[in-house]
């Protein structure tokens, strides 16, 4: 089945929420063009600890995530492309194709406002961050 950007429609919305002790601060677009996109801010104690970009596009037939990570000063701290596992009305979740720190994310609106957002990652742990809708 062909899945365009719109699928992903359900992202739209400035989220917040908890993922373990830190703050999580995303901001989805509407699908726009190809793409949907996000900046996320993670806090720790207090701090900035990271700053993210995501890009959700469509090519070949599927989509693509491309996750890009930064310190609080904007260096470079993570990239990482994923491409589509599966999704329906509701949820979307990216697989990395060689392994790395994160191995995939899965976005899931449980609700009209409430977002998960699964973390897997190295090792077979999987961490979730439980985001409402501001």
């Amino acid at each position: 089945m062909l899945h365009t950007i719109q699928d992903l429609s359900f992202l739209t919305g400035n989220w917040s929420g908890q993922l373990q002790h830190r703050q999580v601060d995303e901001n989805w677009s509407a699908p726009l063009g190809d793409s949907v996109f996000a900046r996320a801010c993670i806090v720790d104690n207090g701090q900035l600890d990271t700053v993210e970009l995501i890009q959700i596009f469509a090519r070949d037939n599927t989509l693509q995530l491309r996750l890009r990570q930064f310190e609080p000063d904007l260096s470079p701290k993570l990239e990482q492309d994923m491409q589509l596992e599966a999704i329906s009305s509701n949820s979307a979740s990216f697989v990395a194709p060689t392994a790395t720190r994160i191995c995939g994310l899965r976005y899931t609106r449980l609700d009209n406002q409430q977002l998960t957002v699964d973390v897997s990652i190295a090792g077979g742990h999987v961490l979730t961050a439980r985001l409402t809708l501001a």
